[in-house]
């Protein structure tokens, strides 16, 4: 699979990764802004503002942390090469610690319920990550293990790709893809169950892709057990799922959070 969609000049490049984000981004502005609760939430003015914060903030957020714990793998020639950065490697937990902060701080200079906002956003946010990791499986980054030659695994021949080539992958990407679909759904469902509590989408959305990523970390090819033989990576979910549970309990259920419709 050629990473790359067309060549423009130079080292840049138009690639399937960056496509592929831009599409599930799109995707996730149309559904959200489409939901028929969203103008109670924000005016159109207030919803894309705060939109173009969180996303701001998760590319931010979900590039920094990758530097962060993966800089020691980059290679100087990597790094002199700007389209190899923009071709793949992003950290979803940074992107979504990134885009939290983001709504927060937007949703606070308008003013708006900074509850109601995360909650929107957590009901459609998963079908962005779910598009976006199939740019991940055609760039080759977050490959998978190696697997006996089966139906279900994947091979990369393309120099560049991020993947190690010729060598049968297992494809943790359209997993967390697929993950993350279902997610998009049951989230969804859950915005729109009649009594829920404010906080609990949102809550959902994060918990179900942190405990994805833990348990599908286990069979990353490009995985670096640090302590306790878990990643970086898997101590950075534990952490998000720790905070996550003591934000439901404080201010969904025993704080009685404010039912819903």
């Amino acid at each position: 699979m050629n990473p790359f969609i067309f060549h423009l000049f130079g080292p840049f490049a138009i690639s399937w990764y960056g496509f592929l984000v831009v599409t599930g981004v799109s995707l996730f502005l149309y559904f959200a802004y489409g939901d028929m609760r969203r103008s109670a939430i924000a005016s159109t003015t207030q919803f894309f503002d705060c939109a173009a914060a969180g996303i701001l903030g998760g590319l931010l957020g979900g590039k920094l942390l990758f530097i962060v714990t993966e800089f020691g793998d980059v290679s100087i020639a990597c790094w002199q090469d700007g389209a190899a950065i923009l071709l793949g490697g992003f950290a979803i937990l940074g992107a979504i610690l990134g885009a939290i902060i983001g709504v927060v701080l937007m949703a606070r200079a308008y003013k708006i319920d900074v509850i109601a906002a995360l909650d929107l956003g957590g009901a459609y946010a998963l079908i962005a990550h779910s598009v976006a990791r199939l740019g991940c499986f055609i760039s080759g980054c977050c490959y998978g293990m190696p697997v006996a030659l089966s139906a279900f695994s994947v091979m990369y021949t393309h120099p560049s790709s991020l993947a190690p080539l010729h060598i049968s992958l297992l494809p943790t990407q359209l997993i967390m893809s697929v993950v993350s679909l279902i997610g998009f759904f049951l989230c969804s469902w859950a915005y729109h169950f009649r009594g829920r509590r404010d906080g609990l989408t949102f809550s959902l959305y994060v918990l179900w892709e942190s405990a994805a990523r833990f348990i599908v970390d286990f069979w990353r090819g490009d995985r670096i057990s640090v302590m306790y033989g878990l990643s970086v990576y898997q101590w950075v979910s534990l952490g998000i799922i720790g905070l996550m549970c003591l934000f439901l309990y404080s201010k969904v259920f025993a704080g009685k959070g404010k039912r819903r419709w």
